[in-house]
């Protein structure tokens, strides 16, 4: 749990990442290539996640009167809800921090949420809709601000985590010679939907999908043995982040405000553009990228841009993700404010919910001689 900033440590850590997680594909990543886990398309997609982690800094100085002595450290929860039904969808994301330092407490908190309406059939691949939005964000360093918009979009994302988690089924039980020859695509689809299904404990779906697979001739005599089960039991209890296939495009219209206190706050229109996509290639593995614009009516005067682009790898004990980020802050700003964050987080699971997070980081902005680099060690629990 230390914290220990602008290390070249952390250049070593993220190039580390990099040659670590190569290293490894063959020995996690040994996917019998059927189908793409975007091809499973469930009736609904849920997700729910909640993480927090935090970490702490206790330093004593040689000095009596403890001049330079601090306590510091961090507090921070991640939450997401995301619903996509045929005619209905909605997404929110929020992220409390807390910062302790000498000078005291440090609160930030962001939220955002976007509710969808569908406007066409999701069979017919036209996925048109119509939605609203709404982004809040409160520091004690910085004004309140409030965006509402409401436009139109065309687009959609899957969770397709069941189907990721039916080829590793399959895979592993392949690896194990406990299957006679490869499972045909719709019966791994059909084990997909088993493990989508909603309403059903682990052990019901153990049971299932054990018939499922024995009823296709492709295992010995004997039938699936306890190790087997065992195996399979773990890829369906694993708490690993859900992986998502698609894209969309949205734009809208509304206003924000940002500003409080002796002056009254400033209120201006906003128009928003944003594009979403992500992949999932193999099981273990997940792309994401988006952008966003955000802009008044005249929208080379205040604008703001932000594009992401991130890489997800489960591994045999752990899982690993690199981030890149860039942003240009014209909104606050008279000037561009540019700014470019690279960021490797490797996570090693110590129990079921509670993890090891090693996270290294560099960060360069408008006005800075030199990158800024951090390497933090800390305990990440998720709560569900």
């Amino acid at each position: 749990m230390a914290h220990l900033p602008r290390q070249r440590a952390s250049q070593a850590l993220l190039i580390g990442l990099w040659v670590w997680a190569l290293s490894v594909l063959p020995a996690t990543a040994q996917v019998i290539e059927l189908l793409s886990p975007c091809a499973y398309t469930p009736a609904e997609s849920r997700l729910t996640q909640l993480a927090v982690q935090g970490s702490f800094q206790l330093y004593d100085d040689p000095y009596r009167d403890d001049r330079n002595s601090a306590f510091t450290g961090t507090l921070q929860a991640d939450f997401t809800r995301l619903l996509d039904s045929e005619r209905f969808g909605y997404r929110l994301d929020g992220r409390g921090r807390i910062g302790l330092s000498p000078s005291g407490l440090d609160p930030q908190l962001q939220g955002s949420g976007s509710f969808k309406r569908y406007l066409s059939d999701a069979d017919r691949g036209d996925d048109r809709f119509a939605v609203g939005a709404v982004e809040v964000r409160l520091a004690r360093a910085a004004l309140p601000y409030l965006n509402v918009t409401g436009g139109l979009g065309l687009g959609r994302f899957r969770d397709v985590t069941p189907l990721a988690k039916a080829i590793r089924i399959h895979d592993q039980l392949l690896d194990r010679g406990a299957l006679l020859g490869p499972l045909p695509p719709e019966k791994l689809l059909e084990i997909a939907r088993e493990i989508g299904r909603p309403g059903r404990s682990a052990g019901e779906v153990l049971e299932r999908i054990e018939s499922l697979i024995e009823a296709t001739g492709l295992v010995g005599d004997e039938g699936l043995g306890a190790r087997d089960l065992l195996e399979i039991e773990q890829i369906l209890t694993s708490r690993e982040e859900a992986r998502l296939c698609g894209w969309e495009f949205q734009g809208g219209v509304g206003f924000e405000v940002s500003g409080a206190g002796p002056e009254a706050p400033a209120l201006h229109e906003a128009l928003v553009l944003s594009g979403r996509y992500a992949q999932v290639p193999d099981p273990l593995t997940q792309w994401t990228a988006s952008a966003r614009w955000t802009s008044g009516f005249d929208p080379l005067a205040r604008y703001a841009l932000q594009v992401t682009a991130s890489y997800g790898r489960q591994l045999a004990s752990g899982h690993l993700r690199l981030r890149y980020t860039f942003t240009r802050d014209r909104l606050s700003n008279e000037q561009p404010l540019d700014r470019h964050q690279l960021s490797g987080t490797l996570t090693l699971p110590i129990s079921l919910n509670f993890s090891l997070v090693i996270q290294g980081e560099i960060v360069y902005q408008t006005g800075f001689e030199e990158p800024a680099e951090s390497l933090t060690v800390q305990f990440s629990y998720d709560v569900f």
